[in-house]
């Protein structure tokens, strides 16, 4: 009879573990979304590293995940460098691949490729991600005004595109 008492009570424990892990791996995985949904990609790889310790199938197809993250964001810093040179260096047709056709982004090409914005200086903040978005503010200074522009991306097709941006009352 002990016997019998002891086992079922063992399955019981048993069931509650297995349970509790199976909870346990939804919630390690419900924060690698977070992560890889806000594009922290230190964040990423350590949940990985966390994760590998258990299913290192399910590990491997999130460092592909993790890698084309990092690429896409090395990428975006490439893009928005490039807008910043040919804008300051008056090079407005090799941006206008850069943008996403729409009439308020035709305009903002317009008016960049009328007036020279060589002398001034364009300075980028600091980027937020979130999926497949990205936005900055952008400062362009000219003497001792500074105009700020919000602008939003999108990652289309493995390319980034200004998506839309707004002017921002200083």
């Amino acid at each position: 009879m002990k016997k019998i008492l002891f086992l079922v009570v063992l399955l019981i424990f048993m069931g509650c573990s297995s349970t509790q892990i199976e909870k346990n791996q939804k919630q390690e995985m419900a924060t690698y979304q977070e992560y890889y949904d806000n594009w922290e990609i230190e964040k990423l790889n350590s949940k990985i590293l966390e994760i590998k310790s258990y299913d290192k199938e399910l590990a491997t197809k999130l460092e592909k995940a993790s890698l084309k993250r990092q690429q896409d964001k090395k990428e975006f810093e490439k893009n928005l460098n490039d807008i910043r040179f040919f804008i300051e260096s008056g090079d407005i047709s090799s941006v206008k691949e850069s943008f996403v056709d729409t009439i308020a982004n035709r305009e903002l090409l317009k008016f960049l490729k009328e007036n020279n914005f060589g002398g001034l200086k364009i300075v980028i903040g600091e980027t937020k991600f979130y999926k497949e978005t990205a936005s900055n503010l952008i400062g362009i200074i000219c003497s001792d005004q500074v105009v700020y522009i919000l602008v939003d991306y999108e990652l289309v097709d493995n390319n980034w595109r200004v998506k839309r941006w707004k002017l921002k009352e200083s």
